[in-house]
This record gives C-alpha cells, structure tokens and sequence, in this order.
C-alpha cells in the first residue's frame, strides 16, 4: 500500500469514527464504528470506504476478530471469534523460545484483550511459583537446538558444544540451563535446573507486554520473582 492511499485510507475511517490500531504496508487494523455489529455491515462500511478512495483501488475485508493486542509495527496478536490466536513479530514469537513461555504469552494474550489484567498477574505469580518450587517437568522449560558446524567452531557457542558433544550435524537436541550456568541435554536432567535463570525468563516474556502499562503499574502486576535463599549452614 502506497504512504499517500495509507493516508488517505486513515483519513477516510476516522471521519467515519472508526479507532485506528496499526497501518503497515499490507493493509490497516481497526475498530469499526459504534452500530456495525455484524459481518454483513462490515463488509458494507468496507465497501462505503473504497469508494472514497482513488479509481483503481479497491479495498477488501481479510478478515474480522474479537480483539487484538498491537505492541509495534508488524508485532501483535490477534485473537478470532473462535479464540484461534495468531501471533506475529519476532519481539513476540521466538522458534528458540521454551515450551512453557510460548503458552503463557498465549494464555496472557488472551486475558490481557478480555481486560482481565489482575488475573493476568495471578497466573504470572503461579507460574512463577511453580518454577520456584520445580514443579515444572524439563520438556516444558528445555529449548530445542540443531547441531550445526558452527556449534562446535563459534567460541559464543561454547556451553552449547559441551552439551552436544558426540552428537551429529543436524541433530537436534534439547537443553536446558543447570545452576552453574552450563547447558545440559535433557536426558541427564537432575532436578538442577537453574530457577532463577527460568524465573528471569519468565519476566522477560512478561516484559514484551510492558509497552501496555505505565512502568509501575507493570512492576505491580508482574515482579521479578527470584528463587528463595538456600537457607545457610550454621558456624556454631
């Protein structure tokens, strides 16, 4: 989409009252305006805007849905009618992300677009008390990785050679993160998964909802949690 149809487009929905949420090159997202309530009236007010626009373009409806969270440009989620979640943008998906993370950004989602915030922050401090306690089992916090040339070559790459050794290239392997801050497969787990490594984890997936809050608000409703103390040895 051109920048001068774009703004066209925008100008044409909000002289309609319609709330814009993101414009990017494919298309706009936005609320229609109040007393469209159904798909038909929708593609009708779709329709009332093109026409407005310049010969030649021609507006279509790719689709509808319950509610969306846009965080930036190309990064948001959608959630459809049949509470089938799309989620978009690298600062929102990772294929490196952890199994147990990729479903609480999932779970938040949908919580955070239904305004239900406080109990947002009540599975948030489950969780996190789950991973404090390592109620957890490894598959869910364990990441999956290939073992390529690089892994062996690249000195970054270091901790993760150690937990692949003897492997093959293109195996995949998963790892998880010990208390001593190496990488181990998930075969020889032995209930020394670093916690307060996966609580860090836990808040920054929180995190990539922060731009949502106002800085203390955020801070209320989602702490960083750190693992209790290991309670010390006495001298006498």
């Amino acid at each position: 989409m051109g920048q001068d149809i774009a703004r066209q487009l925008v100008t044409q929905l909000q002289n309609r009252d319609a709330e814009i949420i993101e414009v990017d090159t494919d298309g706009v997202y936005f609320v229609v305006p109040s007393g469209i309530g159904t798909e038909e009236d929708e593609h009708r007010f779709i329709e009332e805007v093109s026409g407005e626009l310049p010969r030649g373009i021609q507006l279509s409806h790719d689709g509808r849905y319950r509610g969306m969270i846009s965080l930036k440009a190309k990064n948001y989620i959608l959630i459809g009618y049949d509470d089938v979640l799309t989620v978009k943008g690298s600062s929102l998906r990772s294929r490196r992300d952890e199994r147990i993370f990729r479903s609480f950004i999932e779970h938040l989602a949908h919580l955070l677009i239904d305004g239900k915030t406080e109990e947002a922050s009540a599975d948030y401090l489950s969780l996190a008390a789950r991973l404090q306690e390592g109620q957890i089992p490894p598959k869910h916090f364990c990441r999956w990785e290939r073992i390529t040339e690089k892994t062996f070559s690249n000195p970054n790459l270091r901790r993760l050679a150690a937990a692949a050794k003897g492997g093959k290239i293109g195996e995949k392997i998963a790892v998880y993160q010990k208390r001593d801050g190496s990488l181990a497969r998930i075969e020889t787990y032995a209930e020394d998964e670093d916690r307060d490594y996966l609580l860090r984890r836990l808040h920054d997936m929180a995190g990539r909802f922060r731009s949502l809050f106002g800085d203390a608000e955020f801070r209320r409703l989602f702490p960083l949690v750190q693992k209790p103390a290991e309670e010390q040895l006495s001298l006498f």
